[in-house]
């Protein structure tokens, strides 16, 4: 009995220690070494109540316009309007030009973009009926296909394709719509991603900078804000770790892709800067939140941890400090250290839409071969219970607020401005469409409140267009696409943003 007694008493105690020690090491680890965003909540039933029981469109306008003349008195204006990107709107590409058009015809997408929402053509109706009598917009973010500008090689340049691009802005200006083009938004030459595209060291970066001086000598006379390259991030995971973007190759080497990209940005930087001192040149970065599943499993934590040094810190530490960690335990593991990306920022472009948690995958202890370590995906309750768009994440406005302060905190927008250069949803309901846009863009006045300085929003996107390789199962736009007739029709849950447009403009 004395014996079972004592063995009892020595493993209440063994078991005693062991949970003490776990809660030290959690403790210890998750306040000194672990890094992720927490899973912020507002009360929305409180803030809606606060506000007479709904967020109005013309009141958040007026106050975010006012807001930002308090900031710029010099009488510059709060630019607002809509984001595109040249293949997923113009059409009529061809796979022995483009990339992502070889990437559609080898069957890797879920449709075909063929005549896309035909642009270039539509333009002229676009211009006048849409962007400026329904929305006043005054400024409008939209990128060039450099498939379609040098299709043949290095050397060749289709004088007639960027001739209209000139004409399309020579058109926006004269609107007084101010102009913001992006240099790469994801598609390139066949030819260049032939080459290696930016896997080989920094070989080809200099093709992309010939590209783009270019492009700034025919346009910088008229545009006068550039952003280099959308969400190098984003595409560089989807090219090199998960294989669903060209050229697919899942080859684990993520980190130095995106690495030689951000060369990239920082060589045409400094190339456009030398020609055209007073452009206003900046990259755009992608933030999406990563949460453990739970805060007390400090294996989620990890992965947490990871996957926001990867998907957040990483670009903007090498941006602002010239350290470069690309660190995935048992796949890739870059580190580099070079100070010639060092203030190559005029501002900084955020795109954000919302956050995911990380649950551990235990099946992977057991068989790591054939599983995956993690699930990602909106999986705790609270989620559950909330709107989940198409592109399956849930309506997250609190998370736009912290991803516009983590880059404040960055870079500190007082020097380097903030524009959101995409935010915005998937789905055909129209009472989650004006929810996202009226929580998100209280969330936006609510950071400019802080003291974030943000000089501009741009709304993704204009019309439902092609979506990489979801197809046309995508529904973003304000306006719905009509693919026979290429007819526009204005969605109803877009009439919010309408009139928040309007107030901010005040045109």
């Amino acid at each position: 009995g004395k014996k079972k007694m004592l063995c009892i008493k020595l493993l209440t105690q063994f078991i005693f220690f062991n949970i003490i020690l776990y809660i030290s090491v959690w403790y210890v680890l998750t306040n000194y070494y672990f890094s992720y965003p927490k899973d912020l909540r507002w009360d929305w039933k409180e803030i809606y109540k606060t506000n007479g029981g709904e967020l109005n469109a013309k009141q958040i306008g007026e106050t975010i316009k006012g807001l930002h003349q308090q900031k710029h008195p010099n009488g510059e204006p709060f630019l607002i309007g809509t984001a595109t990107a040249s293949h997923q709107i113009e059409g009529h590409c061809k796979p022995t030009e483009s990339n992502w058009c070889r990437w559609e015809a080898q069957g890797k997408t879920q449709g075909l973009s063929g005549a896309a929402t035909d642009a270039l053509r539509q333009f002229d109706d676009d211009l006048p009926k849409r962007m400026v009598d329904d929305f006043h917009f005054n400024s409008y973010r939209f990128s060039v296909s450099w498939s379609r500008i040098q299709p043949k090689g290095p050397t060749y340049f289709n004088e007639t394709a960027i001739e209209e691009y000139v004409n399309m802005v020579k058109k926006l200006k004269e609107k007084n719509i101010e102009p913001m083009l992006t240099l790469l938004h994801f598609d390139v030459p066949v030819w260049f991603e032939d080459l290696g595209g930016f896997e080989k060291d920094d070989r080809n970066v200099h093709h992309f900078v010939n590209f783009s001086i270019h492009i700034f000598k025919k346009m910088h006379h008229l545009v006068k804000k550039w952003c280099t390259i959308n969400e190098p991030n984003i595409n560089t995971m989807a090219q090199y770790e998960d294989g669903i973007f060209p050229p697919g190759r899942n080859q684990e080497k993520a980190g130095v892709v995106l690495y030689n990209t951000l060369l990239g940005h920082a060589r045409v930087y400094k190339a456009l800067k030398k020609i055209d001192a007073t452009a206003e040149i900046g990259i755009v970065k992608h933030i999406v939140q990563l949460h453990p599943h739970s805060e007390y499993n400090i294996a989620e934590q990890v992965l947490a941890h990871v996957g926001n040094q990867i998907q957040n810190r990483n670009t903007m530490d090498f941006l602002m400090k010239g350290t470069f960690k690309y660190q995935l335990p048992g796949k890739e593991w870059t580190t580099k250290t070079n100070h010639e990306v060092l203030n190559t920022l005029d501002f900084i472009g955020l795109n954000y839409y919302s956050h995911f948690h990380m649950k551990l995958n235990y099946a992977f202890i057991m068989d790591p071969t054939n599983q995956q370590p993690f699930e990602l995906g909106n999986l705790n309750k609270y989620e559950e219970t909330h709107d989940r768009t198409l592109m399956n994440y849930t309506v997250y406005a609190e998370g736009f607020h912290a991803a516009l302060h983590m880059l404040h905190d960055d870079v500190d927008s007082n020097k380097i401005p903030i524009y959101v250069t995409e935010n915005g949803l998937s789905t055909k309901s129209s009472s989650m469409r004006e929810r996202h846009n009226r929580e998100y863009m209280y969330a936006m006045m609510r950071a400019m409140q802080d003291g974030v300085n943000i000089k501009g929003y741009f709304h993704w996107t204009f019309i439902d267009n092609f979506e990489w390789v979801e197809a046309w199962n995508q529904f973003f736009g304000l306006y719905a696409l009509n693919r026979d007739t290429l007819e526009r029709t204005l969605k109803k849950g877009a009439h919010w943003f309408k009139d928040f447009s309007r107030a901010l403009s005040n045109q």
